[in-house]
C-alpha cells in the first residue's frame, strides 16, 4: 500500500493552538448537566445547553457568574465548588469530538506542524477529556486553566506556546470558536480562524472579523494545504 503523500503547508505555519469545548470537543451537553445539578440544588430550574453555552469560554467562574447573574464572591466560590465537583465525576458522559477532528489533527501531526490546545477548562479535565477521546497524542502541549498562566483572552500561554515552538506569530494560527479565541489571538497578534459549529454561529461570528471562518475541521485542513485560508470564500 503507498504511503500517503505529506500535507502541503504553503502557508509557512509551524504551530497551531486550538480551543477546547466548541472548537475540538462538543462538551456542551455535560458541561450544562453539571450547571443544572448547581441549580437544582437550590430549587432552580433548569437551563437549555443553548442557554448554557453561551456562558462557556472563560472559565467555570465566569460561567457560573453568568448563569446566576451574580458577582457575589462567597457565592460565587461555593457555587463554583458544586459545579466543579460534580463535572469531575461526570465529565464524559456526552462529551464527542466534532465530524472530523480526529482525522484533521492526524494528518496536521503528519504534516510536521506543532499542535496545542490552550483552554479555560481545568488543565486536568483538559488531558482527560483529550485523552479519554483518543487525540491526546496528536498535541505537543495540552494546556488548560491553571495557576501557570493567566487565562485566555490573556496571551500569556500563546507566548509560552510560541517560544516552545520557535514560531513567530506569523508562523502561528488560533483556532477557535468564540470572542474569547478572537481576543486571545489579537492579544498574541497572531491569526485567528474560528469554526462555525461550536459557540457561536458564522452570522455572529462576522461581525468579530477572524482572519477566516471555516465550517468544518476538514475545511480548515483543506485550505491550510492549499494555502487559500485566508482567501475570501463564498457562502450561500
Amino acid at each position: 500500500m503507498k504511503t500517503p503523500a505529506p500535507m502541503a503547508n504553503p502557508l509557512g505555519l509551524k504551530l497551531i493552538v486550538f480551543d477546547l469545548d466548541g472548537t475540538l470537543v462538543d462538551a456542551f451537553a455535560d458541561i450544562a448537566a453539571a450547571v443544572n445539578h448547581m441549580l437544582a440544588l437550590d430549587g432552580l430550574p433548569p437551563r437549555t445547553v443553548e442557554e448554557v453555552k453561551q456562558h462557556v469560554g472563560r472559565g467555570v467562574r465566569r460561567l457560573v457568574a453568568g448563569i446566576l447573574g451574580t458577582e457575589d464572591e462567597k457565592v460565587l466560590d461555593e457555587k463554583v465548588r458544586v459545579l466543579t465537583e460534580y463535572y469531575r465525576q461526570y465529565p464524559v458522559r456526552e462529551a464527542t469530538l466534532y465530524d472530523g477532528v480526529a482525522e484533521g489533527l492526524a494528518q496536521l501531526d503528519q504534516a510536521g506542524l506543532h499542535l496545542a490546545v490552550a483552554s479555560n477548562k481545568p488543565d486536568v479535565l483538559t488531558r482527560y477529556l483529550l485523552q479519554h477521546l483518543g487525540v491526546a497524542q496528536y498535541f505537543d502541549w495540552i494546556l488548560g486553566q491553571s495557576d501557570a498562566f493567566p487565562r485566555k483572552p490573556a496571551p500569556e500561554i500563546l507566548h509560552h506556546l510560541m517560544r516552545n515552538a520557535g514560531a513567530d506569530p506569523s508562523q502561528t494560527l488560533v483556532v477557535g470558536d468564540s470572542e474569547t479565541d478572537i481576543e486571545f489571538a489579537r492579544n498574541g497578534r497572531v491569526p485567528v480562524v474560528c469554526v462555525t459549529y461550536g459557540q457561536r454561529t458564522r452570522k455572529e461570528l462576522e461581525p468579530l472579523a477572524p482572519d477566516a471562518i471555516v465550517d468544518s475541521m476538514s475545511e480548515l485542513v483543506a485550505r491550510i494545504a492549499d494555502g487559500s485560508l485566508f482567501s475570501p470564500t463564498t457562502k450561500g
